[in-house]
């Protein structure tokens, strides 16, 4: 659009009205340098009712493979564009998301997808009102309630390693992660269970004999194919359930896995969904039951929880704490032991819970586990913001982390009345009466005439 022959270069492009893209070229002699960059306008308000049935994040079309709907709620923030491999990450007004007036969520319905096609994309989120300081104006987030995430960063190693076979390529020249879409019948997460999984009767909790497994550290291979090799291994022990550490995107490839991202992806470090889902029907069909380790209290700063709404003083794209606007967490951890941005359970517009049911269903749901193993309970308070008395508090009774666990409980059952629920409470004092009260919680049985009763995972020894 400009060209100059100069020392000294300036160019006032005017009334932008759409996306653009840039390249500045300049030569010096035989030296050539280029810079890429771009401008996203604010498309105005794209106010229209989000249709009935439509939950966050991606909303297939049974009836219609071409077809999906992408739903993002994303509070204090003005506009989002939809950029994705269908687009070649250039959306125009076309992918500008709209507002439904009811609930202020953001949504798109994607035509003209191919059946069984490997997708990829982002949101790309402007904030342009009120602005809080050292928050950047434009984000780019992958699908908070993504099932299978492509990284930049972790991506490298994995297609080395071949332990995702078909893995789809991460896009070339964007950045931070984006979301896998597929439709259609033969899409990566399809399973077919077998008989045994799907009238698979649990082990009496009276019964149960855990193995904690990492997959990380079980064999050298590191995957799930492994433990399917070993299950003579897992049934000469004599257990009769597997506990897996936490198995959600974490960051990195290397983690014991509480640096939790994203909590309804499968960290692609393992192998596939298939394989994960593979594993599980094997130690059904052997009479094994299968526990997830689950790290709801926190997420760590790859998590558009935190993206969405971080600080970033220094402009380099990567977060260092949270605004106050953040509806998901807290700035300041409201208990001792935290790590990541603390979660706050209890917000007025009940986000956080909402993402932690629906990561609740996906596991039971999709993956046929058989229990949670929830991490450090704990933190699941609003009671006890810090200053010298925050370990004291933590370690006191807290009625409303009582109730909240015994609802998050509660769920669980209502899916499966038989489902393994566990607490990593570690209690003492006020938060051991705690433990008590969820050890006694409905296990006398309801009209369901099955009782329950919240499992405790403790330490039998100190340091």
């Amino acid at each position: 659009i400009n060209t100059a022959t100069t020392a000294s270069y300036t160019y006032n492009h005017t009334n932008i009205t759409s996306n653009q893209n840039y390249v500045l070229e300049v030569t010096q002699g035989t030296s050539t340098l280029t810079k890429s960059f771009a401008v996203v306008v604010n498309p105005g308000a794209l106010s229209q009712a989000l249709p009935a049935g439509m939950k966050d994040g991606i909303n297939y079309n049974q009836a219609d493979p071409t077809k999906a709907t992408l739903v993002l709620n994303a509070p204090n923030k003005d506009f989002v564009y939809v950029a994705g491999s269908f687009n070649n990450y250039n959306p125009t007004s076309a992918y500008a998301m709209k507002k439904d007036p009811a609930t202020g969520k953001f949504w798109l319905e994607l035509t003209e997808l191919t059946s069984g096609t490997f997708y990829n994309y982002q949101y790309w989120v402007g904030d342009q009102t009120n602005l809080p300081a050292n928050s950047p104006a434009l984000v780019k987030i992958a699908d908070p309630f993504s099932t299978l995430v492509l990284s930049p960063f972790d991506d490298p190693e994995i297609q080395t390693l071949g332990v995702y076979p078909n893995l789809p390529a991460y896009p070339a020249g964007q950045e931070r992660e984006v979301t896998v879409l597929q439709t259609g019948p033969n899409a990566h997460y399809n399973y077919t269970w077998s008989d045994a999984t799907l009238n698979f009767v649990k082990p009496a909790k009276k019964d149960l004999v855990i193995y904690e497994v990492l997959v990380r550290d079980f064999d050298a291979n590191r995957t799930y194919q492994n433990l399917i090799d070993r299950i003579d291994y897992f049934k000469n022990l004599k257990i009769n359930a597997v506990q897996l550490m936490p198995v959600m995107e974490f960051e990195g490839n290397e983690s014991w896995g509480y640096n939790t991202a994203y909590h309804m992806a499968l960290d692609k470090r393992y192998g596939t969904e298939a394989k994960l889902k593979e594993f599980i029907d094997l130690c059904h069909q052997n009479g094994i039951a299968v526990i997830l380790d689950v790290a709801l209290n926190h997420v760590f700063s790859r998590s558009p929880l935190e993206r969405m709404w971080m600080l970033d003083p220094d402009n380099d794209g990567w977060g260092n704490g949270i605004t106050a606007e953040n509806p998901y967490g807290n700035q300041s951890a409201m208990h001792s032991y935290n790590v990541g941005t603390d979660l706050n359970h209890f917000n007025a517009n009940n986000m956080t819970q909402y993402y932690s049911e629906r990561t609740i269903q996906h596991w039971m749901q999709e993956f046929k586990i058989d229990g949670f193993r929830w991490d450090l309970t704990k933190g699941f308070t609003q009671n006890c913001p810090g200053g010298s008395n925050q370990e004291t508090c933590t370690n006191a009774y807290q009625a409303d982390r009582v109730l909240k666990l015994k609802q998050y409980a509660d769920m669980q059952w209502a899916i499966d009345p038989n489902f393994y629920v566990i607490f990593e409470h570690l209690g003492n004092g006020g938060s051991y009466t705690e433990e008590v009260e969820w050890a006694n919680y409905r296990k006398t049985g309801d009209a369901d005439g099955i009782s329950k009763g919240i499992l405790l995972w403790r330490k039998m020894t100190d340091a």
